[in-house]
């Protein structure tokens, strides 16, 4: 049996793009044949299984993907050559499964296909709630009122839609008014990280700085570093904003303890997690982080490391309070929280390892399996005896 998988982007080290690659693995561990369909494939880091094949549609140069007129494009109307690519490839197909963003048209492409083709459609959902960064009113109007409308149609004629947490299914019921939602975990690949010994006095975050509240980490740091001198911020990953956050550290005097390593391979990052202290979640909370599982989190506690972030940013389920990691609301409540970890060595081996106790139980690779062959089982029960048995994990 064949699924199409639909994404929006497949470029290895982004998040998204490594939970294609997941859920690519656990369908062809279920028997599927998988086949992913999108625009602009990095295909050399993807690290696919063995036999899935991959369709790009269009292909851009790497530096137009930055462009602001390209961006939107690739958003909107490139959907439509994608789309008619979805209608020739999914005749002979069992289901359609896409990946869900709020600000493209990957989810209703795939659902316009499934409403024509009469294909089951699942929907794997990594954040509900339409919201846009933009002043700029014609950007806010599509992708706070127009998407909102547009997904919604989708997400209701889906068979399926998983979520990661429980708070994105009460979401999904209560805002989206489905009834036909499953939570499936994030997982994350507990193999490839380690709980190794500290090597230095490192608060690090790991993503794209932006939108995530990175200057209360800095505004914090000046009363971190008076109680804990030897301290140091690492940030790796895309850094838009790194002007104007080293501008704040230099007005606060702590420019020569913030680091920006950049972009890294993922494969690097694990080793620098174990290195650290402290692991720093999203500082900022907006209706986007709402029930959010973030694969920083989930890599981070994978390492054994005490997560810091800010409530209303990372799933309850998995960042609970006290006892893998600390919440906190403001910069004060950051700073103490932080100073707290870094001079109680006990405390935080004490988080880190039932962060470790709960990424194994629920976000494993196991864990992913599971939930994804009972959802594939539930689609149609007329159709269950077609569906590969689950093997056992």
């Amino acid at each position: 049996m064949e699924v199409v998988y639909v994404a929006h982007y497949l470029f290895g080290d982004l998040a998204a793009s490594i939970t294609t690659r997941q859920l690519v693995k656990a369908l062809v561990k279920l028997g599927f044949e998988v086949t992913l369909i999108a625009n602009d494939v990095k295909r050399g880091s993807l690290k696919l299984p063995k036999g899935v094949k991959v369709d790009t549609v269009i292909k851009l140069h790497p530096k137009l993907l930055n462009v602001p007129l390209i961006k939107v494009l690739r958003r909107t109307l490139f959907y439509i050559p994608l789309f008619l690519h979805l209608l020739g490839r999914s005749k002979g197909a069992s289901l359609i499964l896409v990946q869900h963003h709020n600000f493209h048209l990957a989810t209703f492409t795939a659902a316009l296909a499934s409403k024509i083709l009469r294909r089951p459609l699942i929907v794997k959902v990594h954040d509900l709630i339409p919201s846009s960064p933009s002043p700029h009113p014609l950007r806010k109007f599509y992708e706070e009122k127009l998407m909102y409308i547009l997904n919604r149609l989708a997400l209701r004629h889906a068979r399926l839609v998983m979520v990661p947490s429980p708070e994105l299914k009460f979401l999904a019921n209560h805002y989206f008014n489905l009834r036909n939602v499953a939570v499936v975990p994030n997982a994350v690949e507990i193999e490839n990280f380690k709980c190794l010994e500290e090597e230095s006095c490192e608060l690090l975050f790991v993503g794209n700085t932006k939108g995530r509240g990175l200057d209360k980490l800095i505004l914090a740091l000046p009363r971190i570093a008076r109680e804990v001198p030897e301290v140091k911020v690492t940030i790796i990953g895309p850094s838009p904003d790194k002007r104007e956050l080293l501008k704040l550290a230099l007005k606060l005097g702590v420019a020569d303890r913030v680091g920006f390593l950049g972009p890294l391979p993922h494969e690097e990052i694990p080793k620098l997690i174990a290195k650290a202290k402290v692991a720093i979640g999203p500082l900022l909370p907006t209706p986007y982080t709402y029930g959010a599982v973030p694969r920083k989190v989930l890599e981070y506690m994978a390492c054994c490391k005490p997560v810091v972030a800010f409530k209303g940013t990372v799933s309850k389920e998995l960042l609970v309070d006290g006892t893998t990691g600390v919440t906190v609301s403001g910069v004060d409540e950051l700073a103490l929280a932080v100073i707290k970890l870094l001079k109680d060595d006990e405390l935080r081996r004490n988080l880190g390892l039932k962060a470790k106790e709960v990424v194994m139980e629920r976000y494993s690779f196991k864990a992913l399996l599971r939930s994804l062959a009972k959802c594939l089982i539930s689609i149609s029960k007329a159709q269950t005896k077609h569906y590969p048995q689950v093997p056992p994990v």
